[in-house]
């Protein structure tokens, strides 16, 4: 089951996906309160995992959505 997740992660790299201006703005305030959330908690975990795997893509995705 493990390899079918990581077939199907594959298939989007490279892929282009196309939001409205009302779906960029709300990504935009989702990115947004998710990186305010981490950084009010006192959860090191939550911290650590966000750093881990999210601060990067979610910094990247941020870019191309301005």
């Amino acid at each position: 089951m493990s390899n079918r997740v990581i077939n199907e992660g594959k298939s989007f790299r490279g892929s282009m996906i196309y939001l409205t201006g009302s779906e960029k703005e709300a990504l935009k305030r989702a990115i947004d309160q998710y990186e305010s959330a981490v950084g009010y908690s006192e959860d090191e975990r939550l911290i650590e995992f966000f750093d881990k795997y999210d601060r990067s893509a979610l910094s990247s995705a941020l870019k191309k959505l301005l």
